[in-house]
């Protein structure tokens, strides 16, 4: 087994035991039941060279709203720890001209969501983030062509002032395209 293994297994017993149950079975758990979102299959579970099933979101498999819709369906009330993994970069251009209509819609949303942390770091945080702090930061990402960068960890919340200065960049975008 390799060691981010036996970190999955401590946290999943971690929370077990934080939820009142004695013991989490894995072997009654179906990883694609456990990767819906409303209905629609998630193409999250991996299989490694080792034959080893992982769970984790790869970016460029979803849209922007998609992933977001992601990270906030699997976010527990009763949980401490609300985390989503992420494996490998955002790809360039990931947040197209048409994402960003209903992004614009989500940037004042204080809905709480899952942080998102990198397979291979080390912290783990009972933080949260909001739904518009990830609404900004791919809308940033699309203003200045840049790739979506998280780095290891990152809990995204919403700004008043980032609100702001995007609402005032969309409005120029609007009036010269």
């Amino acid at each position: 087994m390799k060691t981010y293994d036996y970190f999955i297994i401590l946290v999943f017993s971690v929370i077990s035991n934080s939820c009142g149950h004695s013991q989490l079975n894995l072997d009654k758990i179906n990883p694609v039941d456990s990767l819906r979102v409303n209905n629609m299959q998630d193409t999250t579970l991996k299989v490694d060279s080792n034959n080893n099933s992982s769970f984790y979101l790869v970016p460029e498999q979803f849209t922007p709203l998609i992933f977001i819709k992601a990270i906030t369906s699997t976010r527990h009330p009763n949980f401490s720890i609300n985390l989503t993994t992420i494996l490998g970069d955002f790809p360039k251009n990931w947040v197209r001209r048409q994402h960003i209509d209903s992004l614009i819609l989500l940037v004042n949303s204080k809905v709480k969501c899952n942080c998102l942390i990198r397979l291979e770091s080390s912290l783990i945080t009972r933080d949260s983030s909001d739904i518009g702090g990830y609404a900004i930061l791919f809308i940033n990402s699309f203003r200045h062509n840049k790739k979506v960068s998280c780095g290891l960890n990152t809990c995204a919340k919403t700004e008043i002032e980032s609100v702001d200065e995007i609402n005032k960049w969309w409005t120029k975008y609007n009036r010269t395209n």
